[in-house]
């Protein structure tokens, strides 16, 4: 059996990549740009038909995603105010796992990864960091 979670919903979506899937089925991809039922030109990161956020506030971007059993998401993000971070949701202050210029391992985060599969059952995340001293870290961050 096939089945679409973008099926009428994202009507005009022309990319919707990168994406993951968790155990029990549930899609979560970016989709760029989106229409119907957003301003064109909208990006956003959706689980299943639900965005979880959306270009036009403080993101002006995405990039992968990551998913989990439960359906929790987290994803990587330009914010529109300049750098970028890893967020759990809409708001990113109190959605922020980590972002550009935060504190890390006694130097400053200048850039971040996360793959797909970085984000576990008990709401950890896994995620690269690159540090103004020159060292790239494999870091984890808990909840």
């Amino acid at each position: 059996m096939l089945s679409g979670c973008t099926d009428g919903v994202f009507l005009g979506t022309s990319n919707i990549v990168p994406f993951a899937i968790d155990d029990g089925g549930r899609i979560a991809f970016v989709a760029d740009p989106l229409a119907s039922p957003f301003e064109s030109g909208t990006k956003a990161v959706v689980v299943d038909t639900t965005p979880v956020a959306t270009s036009g506030g403080p993101f002006s971007d995405f990039g992968a995603v990551a998913l989990d059993a439960s359906g929790g998401v987290a994803f990587l993000a330009s914010l529109d105010a300049g750098g970028s971070g890893i967020f759990r949701g809409s708001d990113p202050i109190a959605d922020k796992v980590i972002a550009t210029q935060d504190e890390l391992f006694g130097s400053t985060v200048v850039g971040l990864g996360l793959q797909r599969g970085g984000l576990n059952a008990g709401g950890q995340i896994a995620f690269v960091a690159d540090l103004a001293d020159g060292r790239r870290v494999i870091a984890r961050a808990d909840r």
